[in-house]
């Protein structure tokens, strides 16, 4: 989309129509016009990709929770820039959110992640890949969000076999586990995953 600059934003029209918005891979773009892009955008959006847009903050992601209340999926692979206090205006809103992807987010915390499991209920999927500041106090936290089929921890060392009982407690659904690198859990065997936290799991990721 080399078209798509920080002069041609501005006049971008007829976004309010759009259910999806994909500006992944778009790199040149900064804060300012990804928050642009979404406000002209506006409440119909159900779907937004960033993925490895690089310049995604506090901006990008306030006009997120302004504007998306009927936010679907949300996915930030790669997007490193962002601080924890940016990603908590989707909390605030995003209610209906069932699918989140902030794989490689260096400043996202516990807190973070409570206010999201608050006020984002509804996941389903999720992937923490490389969180690396989450520890078993997030994993308490998203046990609240009962429909959560899908988890990637993936890389993260805080996470021990305390988190996992605690997640269990109330992700009885958990279809789909990454735990790859989680050397705080200790015994990291399908059979004893499933038998122990998530009854229905099919696929665990782990080396």
């Amino acid at each position: 989309m080399p078209w798509l600059t920080s002069k041609t934003t501005q006049y971008l029209q007829g976004l309010q129509s759009i259910k999806s918005l994909s500006l992944s891979g778009v790199m040149h773009l900064s804060d300012n016009d990804v928050a642009g892009v979404v406000a002209k955008a506006g409440h119909g959006l159900r779907i937004i990709d960033l993925s490895r847009v690089k310049a995604v903050g506090e901006k990008s992601l306030k006009a997120i929770g302004n504007t998306c209340t009927h936010l679907h999926t949300l996915r930030m692979y790669a997007c490193e820039a962002f601080s924890a206090s940016a990603l908590s205006h989707i909390g605030k809103v995003c209610s209906q959110l069932q699918i989140l992807d902030i794989c490689g987010s260096k400043h996202v915390d516990d807190e973070c992640i409570e206010k999201l499991a608050r006020g984002c209920p509804r996941l389903e999927r999720l992937n923490l890949q490389w969180c690396v500041l989450i520890t078993d106090r997030s994993l308490a936290a998203l046990a609240s969000c009962r429909r959560l089929t899908s988890l990637s921890l993936h890389g993260i060392k805080n996470v021990t076999d305390s988190g996992m009982k605690a997640l269990s407690e109330g992700c009885r659904e958990m279809l789909v586990l990454d735990i790859n690198g989680c050397i705080g859990i200790h015994n990291r065997t399908l059979e004893h995953i499933r038998s122990q936290y998530f009854p229905k799991l099919v696929e665990l990721v782990v080396l």
